[in-house]
């Protein structure tokens, strides 16, 4: 795998701003545009330069990638990150279930409806279905934010090489795979109930 921070002509690190990346990734990609102005485009080099800026997009990969630029995981023993989720995962993930399924079935009614009118009278039933799911994706947001807090403190662990830091590193890369899909599977939901 390339390193998708070296494709990008970035040091390595967790807290990286959107701002940075961006200007990372047009800069590269302009250089290796098939249809840049200079000629030197390289539609390989281009394809890269899209993989790395979608890998450091989303933190859940971008950690991994980190943690391998850095040294401290190594392809062939990255482990599985199958650390038990903290409890505060756990009680969003039983309040996230149901609120799912009941925006799914107003969504389902309202699909069914035959006439304006009868949309209409799940007015009250959508705004009760969705209120749990929105206040699930409200905590959602907060369990990313409370996570992300730690992004400065971690990169000063992993560049002095702490031992703790990479293990932890590790724990908060598998817990926000979780909330990233989970904030996913929210926006998904709630626009079922807009079409």
């Amino acid at each position: 795998m390339n390193n998708p921070f070296e494709v990008l002509g970035l040091e390595p690190a967790l807290d990286l701003d959107a701002t940075t990346l961006e200007d990372a990734y047009r800069a590269a990609s302009k250089q290796h545009h098939p249809d840049s102005d200079s000629g030197g485009g390289d539609p390989d080099a281009f394809a890269r330069v899209g993989s790395a800026k979608a890998t450091l997009d989303r933190l859940s990969s971008r950690i991994p990638a980190a943690l391998q630029a850095l040294g401290f995981d190594k392809p062939e023993s990255a482990g599985n990150g199958s650390a038990p989720m903290s409890g505060d995962l756990m009680d969003l993930f039983a309040e996230l279930s149901p609120a799912i399924q009941q925006v799914e079935e107003v969504a389902k009614k309202k699909l069914a409806a035959q006439s304006e009118l009868a949309r209409a009278l799940l007015a009250n039933e959508e705004i009760a279905a969705r209120r749990p799911l929105e206040s699930a994706g409200l905590r959602i947001q907060q369990a990313i934010d409370s996570r992300l807090s730690h992004l400065p403190a971690l990169d000063i662990g992993l560049a002095q090489k702490s031992p703790e830091a990479a293990p932890t590193v590790r724990r908060l890369a598998h817990e926000l795979a979780f909330l990233e899909k989970w904030q996913d599977q929210v926006r998904a939901t709630l626009m079922k109930l807009f079409v």
